[in-house]
């Protein structure tokens, strides 16, 4: 019995020394929970608030002389995608909340982050949401109603860091090609409605990581949900592009 004691002592102890060397999966590491923490509410601010965010593997890329400490703002690729690793750029949260605001009262709601870089890293995600998909067979042309749908949560695959289809996007829409019972709905089946027109004043919002600034800009293109259009900021008349995340509201894209 004393031997078996032994045993498991120097088990968790060699647990607790060495976190990393356990295969099993992540290991709690108190300095990458504010890198954790901006990542998940970045993928949030851009899938939705909804949404069930998971981080595996994580590679922290620290700027010599840089302090990681919260709040801060994570801003992902373009391209990236879930279902695999993104890389974030990590701003200090407090800067980049002040430069988003800045940006919104001088009438320059896009542009780049100029504020100084913290950090890159490289994360593993996986995003869980509610899923659209139909409940029974739909002739190409019809006109899709909510009896025709099902939502069920589940992982979302690869998809782009972008709101995902869900009722709104899908209820009178028109399908554009049969689809069968149990098919996840996608924006190649159907012609989702219309959520801006040409012309339409829209509510603009800029997000960094989890801050966010609002403004009012004029659409120049129609979009559905998740559709990326122009749009005129109303009082510098810049031009700028963003993406359709409800009805009359664009997030502006911000590059870094």
């Amino acid at each position: 019995m004393r031997r078996l004691i032994v045993a498991v002592s120097c088990l968790i102890a060699g647990v607790l020394l060495h976190p990393r060397g356990v295969q099993a999966g992540w290991i709690y590491n108190e300095g990458e929970a504010p890198v954790r923490a901006a990542i998940i509410e970045a993928i949030k601010a851009r899938m939705g608030s909804g949404v069930d965010v998971t981080l595996g593997a994580l590679q922290i890329r620290q700027v010599p002389g840089a302090t990681l400490v919260a709040p801060l703002a994570a801003v992902p690729d373009a391209g990236g995608r879930t279902g695999g690793f993104i890389r974030f750029v990590l701003y200090d949260g407090r800067a980049a909340r002040q430069q988003i605001l800045h940006g919104q009262t001088s009438g320059g709601a896009a542009g780049k982050i100029s504020g100084r870089r913290l950090a890159t890293a490289d994360a593993e995600v996986f995003v869980a949401a509610d899923q659209v998909s139909a409940r029974q067979a739909i002739a190409t042309g019809t006109i899709i109603a909510a009896s025709d749908l099902d939502m069920a949560r589940e992982d979302v695959g690869r998809v782009p860091l972008r709101p995902l289809p869900d009722a709104r996007f899908a209820i009178g829409a028109r399908a554009l090609r049969p689809i069968v019972a149990g098919d996840r709905l996608s924006a190649a089946m159907i012609v989702a409605p219309a959520l801006v027109k040409s012309g339409d004043e829209v509510q603009t919002i800029v997000r960094v990581g989890s801050l966010e600034a609002h403004g009012v800009a004029i659409a120049t293109q129609t979009g559905s949900l998740g559709a990326e259009i122009r749009l005129v900021n109303a009082t510098s008349r810049r031009t700028l592009r963003g993406r359709v995340v409800g009805a009359r509201e664009v997030e502006v894209m911000y590059e870094h």
